[in-house]
């Protein structure tokens, strides 16, 4: 089942309460320091108001620039200053006088927790992640995903410029609400992370001409209920089908929104938490696919994604992270060596075809 509705998909890859431009220069001074071309990062708690805002930038964004004309951010790393439960977000990109700019530019960011692990993979949990079709969200009061102070996180995030306009100094701004530790607090669910590339390796595939699909499978690691998906996908995506193999049972299936402007504006949301959620278990094997219909003509470098997020409640303890597992160290070498390539102007992005996929 799918829905426009945004109640959950804070937790989803697949953005609630708008801080004003204005408070820009309050932001940069709580945080201590002025950013400059070394100094990517700014996490700023606003303790009264329950927000943890992060600043990405500044950087220069000339018009009609892809990501590899852009210097990007290396991979950021830092900590969180919160105990509690993060239940909304808003995603905001800024011009160089701190007003508010379109997200178009916005590729991607994600928020990585190297300290725990996926639960369909070993690699570091993406705590929260977001593209350009991303739009604010909160999730239900009784749900939240725990934060604790002086959690370890990194920062991947990739922009370009698709406009006419150029945004020099532009910033990312997200706002992560949050609510704190008490006496009563929320059921704490876990972010989901599946990608049809695997958990290794490039997340964007070349995109061939004509009907195009790419497809991963695997299992997870312990049971529980999968409260809601989303999904990031690029234009020319048809669908993004998730099944139960074993079952031989589609649980979820969405097609983008697309704007006036023909581009993917947005991803369904599919909400289950009101039936109990769906049982995901390691005995069963899981498979995300992705169909696209590229009608150029011509193979598109780079031009497919196909991502689902979900919001996860275990019914037993999470698995302790293995830092020394091969695929955790290759997927955070690889991780941190393409922001580095695109931080010296590189394109590493996507770095090869989709290998394993069907034309149909």
């Amino acid at each position: 089942m799918s829905r426009c509705s945004p109640r959950l998909s804070a937790v989803l890859l697949i953005a609630a309460l708008a801080v004003p431009y204005g408070l820009l220069a309050q932001e940069m001074e709580m945080a201590g320091q002025a950013m400059s071309s070394k100094d990517w990062l700014q996490v700023v708690d606003d303790a009264e108001s329950e927000e943890l805002v992060i600043i990405v930038g500044p950087l220069d964004l000339p018009a009609n620039a892809g990501h590899h004309m852009i210097k990007q951010p290396p991979l950021l790393t830092g900590t969180l200053p919160v105990d509690g439960y993060l239940y909304g977000f808003e995603v905001e990109m800024l011009d160089g006088q701190g007003r508010p700019m379109t997200n178009r530019v916005l590729h991607h960011f994600n928020l990585i927790d190297p300290e725990r692990r996926e639960l369909f993979s070993p690699i570091a949990r993406r705590l929260f992640a977001v593209g350009s079709e991303t739009q604010p969200a909160t999730m239900p009061k009784w749900l939240g995903i725990p934060l604790e102070q002086g959690q370890e996180v990194a920062v991947s995030a990739m922009f370009h410029n698709p406009t006419d306009t150029p945004y020099p100094g532009a910033r990312l701004r997200v706002t992560l609400r949050y609510r704190k530790k008490g006496w009563i607090f929320p059921i704490g669910v876990y972010p989901v992370y599946v990608d049809v590339m695997g958990p290794v390796g490039a997340k964007e595939f070349d995109l061939p001409p004509g009907r195009y699909e790419h497809s991963w499978e695997g299992s997870p690691a312990i049971s529980g209920r999968l409260l809601a998906v989303g999904g990031h996908l690029h234009d020319y995506a048809v669908a993004l089908r998730f099944e139960d193999v074993t079952a031989g049972e589609v649980l979820w299936e969405t097609a983008p929104v697309v704007g006036d402007d023909g581009h993917v504006a947005g991803v369904p949301v599919g909400e289950f938490w009101w039936k109990g959620g769906i049982k995901l278990s390691p005995d069963h094997r899981y498979r995300l696919t992705v169909i696209y219909d590229n009608p150029t003509g011509e193979t598109i470098p780079g031009g497919g994604m196909g991502v689902l997020g979900g919001a996860f409640k275990p019914s037993e303890p999470w698995p302790e992270v293995d830092r020394a597992d091969p695929a955790y160290v290759t997927n955070m070498e690889t991780t941190q060596r393409t922001a580095e390539m695109r931080a010296m102007g590189m394109d590493g992005s996507h770095g090869g075809h989709a290998h394993g996929g069907s034309k149909r």
